[in-house]
């Protein structure tokens, strides 16, 4: 397998594809495509040669193997930094399940480390520490029956039983570590053997396969899954429930043949940005005393013929315990300028001005450091002005260990700040 870095609309790659590995390029694209709701494929290829091709990554990151060539797309919200997966990787979890426990990886201090080789180092140790005391066990019901009724008589069974009355057919509960939980690390293990390319970690998989031997295979339900909560006792299963979870949600196509491989897992990136900036409003409004929501909210009244009201849909609206809105803001995942899109501005505005709130954000990803910018926009209709602010967001803080804190502090301190205005 050839190792391919790519960033997302970043610089292309050029490979030499056969007739067979570009159908499988196709098919793939047509696959994630449709299963992410994206606006356009997600690998651009334009043929350069007889069998040369540029391949350019659009709107996603993640990891997938596609014939012969094994990619790691990088977020375009990512800088230059050497731990950029493992930044990936926390937002990532955060976002759909719990935060990464730096102690459950030796990968932090390697920078050679691609992210799937990350979340296999996660999923080994999570595993190796969750399991020294027995893995969870929960009981299972089993059909059998005999001459005397253990469990539960089966009535499902009844026409068996008045063609041979000497035999009772029953359900009966078992103790057993074939549980939900299971099942999903032994599906898990199973993915993971075959993404990775390191033979050290598929040597470890195979041995937790092992552990895992008499586990059915039957793949879980993601509803049941994310019902899953750990006693104290096995918490440190934790990050390997997470990993389980993320591949379980975004898991892509996997033929079992070595000829014809397209397996691996891609995240709509717009999508990600959106749900982990509502995260940390969230956790901003909840240490402000605040609370977030996300609504639809209807308005303007048709005067001239007829129609449907208008919308506007704000990411996301801080209230506070009277339900009074305090503020609005928008995900934007769109680089970080000194002026925002004029179609974006329109429509924080009128969240604003339709939810009577005063101060809307643009909060859009960077990956250093950078100051805010707020404009006062005056209302020459009798109405009051509005303070819009372009809050760039630093998602590389997330390398550091207060890192988090540091994005919900400076949310927090947006939503509180007065500006004075300059005459």
């Amino acid at each position: 397998m050839q190792r391919i870095l790519l960033k997302e609309y970043g610089d292309p790659v050029y490979l030499r594809m056969d007739p067979y590995e570009l159908s499988l390029f196709e098919e793939s694209n047509k696959y994630w495509k449709s299963k992410l709701q994206l606006p356009r494929y997600p690998f651009r290829t334009q043929q350069i040669d007889k069998d040369l091709f540029e391949v350019r990554a659009e709107g996603v990151t993640g990891i997938i193997k596609i014939g012969s060539f094994d990619f790691e797309i990088k977020p375009k919200f990512i800088g230059n930094s050497d731990k950029w997966q493992i930044v990936l990787w926390k937002i990532l979890s955060l976002v759909d399940r719990g935060a990464l426990d730096k102690n459950f990886t030796s990968a932090k201090d390697n920078n050679d480390y691609s992210l799937l080789e990350l979340l296999v180092d996660v999923f080994l140790n999570s595993f190796a520490k969750g399991s020294i005391r027995g893995l969870p066990l929960g009981y299972n019901t089993h059909s059998a029956k005999g001459f005397e009724l253990k469990g539960t008589f089966d009535q499902s069974r009844i026409v068996e039983w008045v063609n041979q009355p000497w035999e009772l057919p029953y359900l009966v509960d078992n103790l057993s570590e074939d549980t939900l939980l299971t099942r999903l690390l032994r599906w898990t293990t199973l993915q993971l053997m075959t993404l990775t390319s390191s033979a050290t970690q598929l040597k470890s998989l195979q041995a937790v396969l092992i552990r895992l031997g008499k586990i059915s295979i039957i793949k879980p339900s993601i509803v049941e899954v994310r019902k899953i909560k750990l006693g104290v006792q096995y918490k440190e299963l934790e990050q390997a429930l997470s990993i389980g979870l993320i591949l379980l949600e975004n898991s892509g196509l996997g033929y079992g043949q070595s000829k014809k491989l397209i397996s691996g897992f891609l995240w709509n990136s717009d999508k990600i940005y959106e749900k982990f900036v509502f995260l940390i409003c969230s956790k901003a409004a909840k240490k402000l005393q605040l609370q977030t929501s996300k609504d639809s909210y209807k308005y303007g009244t048709v005067i001239s013929d007829s129609g449907p009201s208008l919308e506007t849909i704000p990411d996301i609206v801080f209230e506070n315990r009277e339900d009074k809105k305090i503020a609005v803001a928008d995900a934007k995942y769109k680089v970080y300028k000194s002026r925002p899109n004029s179609a974006d501005v329109y429509q924080i505005l009128a969240a604003c001005h339709v939810l009577g709130v005063k101060r809307g954000s643009l909060i859009y990803p960077v990956y250093e450091d950078k100051n805010y910018i707020t404009w006062n926009i005056e209302s020459k209709i009798g109405g009051e002005d509005v303070t819009l602010t372009m809050l760039p967001l630093n998602l590389m803080a997330l390398e550091v260990e207060n890192g988090l804190m540091k994005l919900i502090d400076s949310i927090a301190s947006w939503v509180t700040h007065k500006e004075s205005v300059n005459n």
